[in-house]
């Protein structure tokens, strides 16, 4: 008995425990692979007088096709396929979809012309943003057959998107999704350091611990836990005609993640986030002296892959 024990410890070391893989992107040349996010945000601001909660259901759908290989690097065509945003403040619901679903809404119209925009973007294989170029094209035909929009109308709303789909962002983001390549092989219970960056309308790093939880038939299966500190010396930025900036945010991210086995991209991760800090807004016509107050994120983040 004791030999048959020793024996099968023997094998599992050398078949499970000790199996070393290498965690890195393995794309085909002219292949499409997407990605689709469904998030669920809550921002809640205690500005003195008035607490006010935002609730927001972000739907979004990615294109990325490869176009070249060159050594470690891949070149891709990106383009967002599909959209939509569910909005509720202050008793008030806005909805736009770029297909057509919210009804022939002017905001659903717009969001409607940044679909199939392609832009260029270069991921090393460990899922680094080398470049990102040609992002304006994304924005250039939004007004197309819009000719009741005005321009002060449109530049609002192009404001608004570009506070959450902006080239820093849309680089950030997935340069987060795909933060969780170690850089050396790893074996289940290894554990690896990573830091990203928040490029919205907060400036932050996120550093996370990483686990090879386990291997599966055709999936890798890898867990993060992670904390969020501010930039330095963060600029005000404008956002809904004012200069504002968000300070001393801190924060944790737990995240599951599926990548496939061949491909390693990405084939289901789940995220929470918890984000608090301060907003700053700077003293203008509009608010007298600045304004500043604590505010708080909440959010769950679904990613699937094809």
């Amino acid at each position: 008995m004791k030999k048959t024990l020793t024996l099968l410890l023997l094998l599992l070391s050398i078949t499970g425990f000790a199996q070393k893989v290498n965690l890195a992107l393995n794309l085909k040349t002219d292949s499409t692979y997407y990605l689709i996010t469904e998030a669920t945000l809550s921002v809640i601001q205690d500005i003195p007088g008035q607490k006010q909660t935002i609730d927001m259901i972000v739907s979004c759908k990615v294109a990325h096709k490869v176009t070249a290989v060159k050594d470690s690097l891949y070149e891709l065509q990106v383009s967002y396929t599909d959209m939509s945003i569910h909005m509720s403040v202050g008793g008030r619901t806005i909805d736009m979809s770029s297909n057509g679903k919210t009804g022939d809404n002017v905001p659903s119209k717009l969001l409607a012309n940044i679909l199939n925009r392609p832009f260029s973007m270069v991921i090393s294989k460990h899922g680094k943003v080398i470049s990102l170029s040609g992002f304006e094209n994304v924005y250039a035909h939004m007004a197309d057959n819009m000719p009741q929009i005005t321009e002060a109308q449109l530049a609002q709303f192009k404001t608004q998107m570009q506070q959450s789909f902006s080239e820093k962002s849309i680089k950030g983001n997935f340069q987060d999704a795909f933060a969780m390549f170690p850089y050396k092989a790893a074996g289940v219970g290894d554990q690896w350091t990573a830091y990203s960056s928040i490029e919205s309308v907060m400036s932050a790093t996120t550093k996370t611990t990483y686990t090879l939880k386990s291997i599966a038939n055709n999936v890798y299966i890898i867990h993060g836990d992670a904390t969020v500190i501010s930039e330095s010396n963060t600029d005000y930025k404008p956002i809904n005609g004012l200069m504002m900036r968000y300070t001393n945010i801190t924060g944790g991210v737990v995240a599951d993640i599926k990548i496939d086995k061949n491909t390693c991209w990405i084939n289901e991760a789940k995220t929470s986030k918890t984000i608090k800090g301060t907003a700053d807004i700077k003293d203008s016509e509009k608010t007298p002296g600045g304004l500043v107050f604590p505010m708080s994120i909440i959010g769950d983040f679904t990613v699937t892959g094809k």
